[in-house]
């Protein structure tokens, strides 16, 4: 029984629900603490206006008094559940202060639409400065973040460990997201704790990928089903209805998909997946609650790579199962005080199956990841001012152990408390904020993998319970000023440390805390509706970075050897976005862009670190949009860089990266009896491009399929 399993039991029992918040694509950093949310009146309905108490109308941050009864269009009720939307509201989960907003992107569901991706990973590669990356079992799929991989998933309010989320969002069908959200802020201090799970050390994370699942504005359903290269088919199916009576408000949500593949002949990349969750919301007054249940089955296989001493492997998650339950509440007292609660857990069970094309015997491990999350915060809300302070537990469990540690149980728990202050000036033109957190972070369980080097090699494994780590600190300070009209300029500077390291040796070398420093400047403009960039700078340096030095076998399975150097990563990067209306371009031509480089990737005690860093990172994304017409065409593009995934000798890298995927959907919108329609040809890497993002693991080539989707 961990320390804080009793606090955790204790908020379970007080809390009926709770809810997720989402923010707006933002044009231009906003300035108002609550902008007013615009509800359109139904078009086909006469609907009586309701008259709401004070405080229905503070949690609403400026939405109005329309309402819209059960069953019918639902505009009004729909932007009331979903006010928590607006990026700068006090009741929005997921805010952050306005320096950090030029640091954040968002995708929402048009533009989900408009690309078209395969999953969140093929999404989130359309972000500037994030490339996905592929790498066999323990995590198939991760991200670099400005060249940073250390960072957490957020998913309808529950925290999920990067590795956790690398194997179970693949599945997670993209026509169930209503928004992403990319925080490439290290100082956004009140989204999470601020150390990592299952690391070589409390590695200090760099930033959220915040996910939001569908809601609906009204009563509504979807159907989309589609078939694709490879054997690839999928159907999903979106439904829900708002309501309004007696002063409550509230919606009912439900999703199901279905999605299988057969993969390439030979690259044991197949997978089979059902997904489904069901949400419910409800308020009253200022107050206002809703759970999610999410579950997934899927089974999938690794695919096979060309390294030759692993080429022989046909191993697979067969099955995965995935369980989030996630409740999130917010109150507003009046329009001062807002408190904000989100308890949930989320349960992973997986059996990875090892078998091989050789036909060696085949075992089979049992693992299981189970994390919960307690996070309750208050803001008030004083004129020009606001303050917030809130504290969060988090609590990862394996039973079974996984990543460095297969099969040896793993517990961790990490109590924290923080706190942020902003102040307006000059008639909401400067605002200064300053941040603080503390994370305490608790290994429960584990063992040491590590430890001093003997004449016959590596001491024998042993357990240790309850290592306390020393306190994880950070702080940060950011400004946002606008210079004139549509034109501002914000900076930020943070500074974290991790005091501890959880087990990890370099072969006998015990690892040291780390240390970061992280500074921001941004440009943001709206010059004209065409054009709308963002220019920024930023520079990263830590000291006593972890990085894989090489791979060895331990215990029958492969793990890397630590290492640690001082690392230094700076960069420039330029986005812009517009939407063009000429008389000579038919249609609507909406476009963004995105361009990171790296000016510096040095490290003090590793010659290498520099290579395996892409300097360029660039994205361009064109939509048309001409009568019942619509297509999007999309480039990636990654330079070089170097990997030395699994190889057991320090010093040899490979070459991967120097691609660019272009992608290409093309549909046309119609009715289809009573319903709004629409079909669309797909294709993925449409020039066939041959590129690896890890050593040892080739991409698909080009891939080619066809949707139709139905609206009501």
């Amino acid at each position: 029984m961990t320390k804080f399993k009793p606090f955790m039991a204790t908020a379970l029992c007080l809390i009926p629900g709770a809810a997720f918040a989402q923010e707006t694509r933002q044009e231009a950093p906003q300035h108002s603490m609550l902008p007013p949310v615009t509800v359109q009146q139904p078009k086909k309905k006469t609907v009586q206006p309701v008259k709401k108490s004070p405080s229905q109308q503070d949690i609403q941050a400026g939405t109005g008094g329309t309402s819209a009864t059960a069953g019918g269009s639902g505009t009004a009720v729909g932007a009331l559940i979903k006010s928590d939307l607006v990026a700068d509201s006090v009741t929005n989960p997921y805010r952050v202060a306005p320096s950090s907003q030029p640091h954040t992107q968002t995708f929402t569901r048009q533009d989900i639409e408009n690309l078209h991706p395969e999953n969140v990973f093929d999404l989130l590669s359309h972000a500037t400065g994030v490339q996905a990356t592929y790498q066999g079992r323990k995590r198939p799929f991760n991200l670099f973040i400005r060249g940073d991989s250390n960072f957490a998933y957020v998913i309808d309010g529950a925290y999920v460990p990067s590795f956790v989320g690398g194997r179970i969002l693949q599945s997670l069908p993209v026509s169930a997201i209503e928004q992403v959200d990319i925080v490439r802020d290290a100082s956004a201090l009140t989204l999470g704790p601020l150390v990592d799970f299952a690391s070589a050390s409390g590695a200090l994370n760099s930033g959220f990928i915040v996910i939001r699942t569908r809601r609906p504005e009204k009563t509504e359903a979807e159907v989309s089903t589609s078939v694709a290269t490879y054997g690839t088919y999928k159907t999903n199916a979106f439904a829900g209805t708002t309501f309004e009576r007696d002063g409550w408000t509230g919606y009912m949500a439900g999703f199901g998909g279905y999605a299988t593949t057969d993969g390439p002949d030979d690259w044991n990349k197949w997978a089979e997946g059902k997904t489904g969750f069901g949400k419910f919301g409800l308020g009253y007054g200022g107050f206002f609650t809703e759970t999610m249940i999410y579950k997934d089955h899927s089974a999938f296989g690794f695919q096979r790579t060309d390294i030759s001493s692993l080429s022989d492997q046909k191993w697979s998650y067969d099955p995965i199962n995935t369980l989030f339950i996630t409740s999130n509440s917010r109150l507003a007292w009046n329009s001062a005080n807002t408190t904000l609660l989100t308890v949930s857990m989320n349960e992973v069970t997986q059996d990875n199956v090892m078998a091989y094309y050789s036909g060696k015997a085949t075992t089979t491990n049992h693992e299981v990841d189970q994390t919960e999350t307690v996070n309750l915060r208050h803001r008030i809300k004083l004129d020009t001012t606001m303050l917030e302070a809130g504290g969060q537990y988090v609590h990862w469990h394996s039973p079974y152990g996984e990543m460095f540690w297969s099969g040896y149980e793993r517990e961790e728990e990490t109590l924290s408390a923080y706190a942020n202050v902003e102040q307006k000036f000059f008639n909401d033109r400067l605002t200064l904020d300053a941040s603080a957190r503390v994370d305490d972070h608790t290994i429960d369980k584990g063992i040491e993998l590590y430890t001093e080097a003997t004449a016959s090699g590596l001491k024998s494994l042993s357990y240790f319970h309850d290592r306390e780590l020393p306190l994880a600190t950070s702080y940060s300070t950011g400004a946002s000023f606008v210079v004139i009209p549509n034109v501002t300029v914000s900076g930020r500077y943070s500074h974290a440390e991790q005091g501890g390291v959880s087990d990890i040796a370099l072969d006998g070398v015990e690892l040291s805390p780390e240390k970061q420093d992280k500074w921001e400047v941004a440009v943001a403009a709206r010059a004209a509706d065409y054009f709308i960039p963002t220019l920024t700078y930023f520079d990263t340096q830590v000291e006593n970075e972890k990085v894989p030095v090489k791979y060895k076998t331990v215990n029958g399975y492969s793990v890397p050897i630590w290492g640690e150097s001082d690392t230094h990563r700076a960069g420039v990067e330029l986005a812009v976005k517009g939407t063009l209306l000429a008389e000579f371009w038919p249609g609507k031509l909406t476009y963004s862009t995105g361009w990171t480089h790296l000016t510096v990737a040095d490290a003090t005690d590793d010659i290498y670190y520099a290579s395996i860093k892409p300097r360029d990172i660039v994205n361009v994304t064109l939509t048309e949009e001409w009568g019942p017409y619509f297509g999007t065409i999309s480039a990636n593009y990654v330079s070089p860089y170097k990997s030395n995934f699994k190889e057991t000798k320090a010093g040899v890298y490979y070459d991967v990266g120097n691609y660019t995927v272009v992608d290409l959907n093309i549909g046309r919108k119609f009715r289809f009896g009573d319903y709004d329609s629409k079909v669309t040809a797909f294709g993925r890497n449409i020039t066939d491009e041959e590129y690896a993002t890890t050593r040892g693991y080739q991409a698909i080539g080009a891939t080619y399929g066809l949707e139709f989707s139905v609206k009501y």
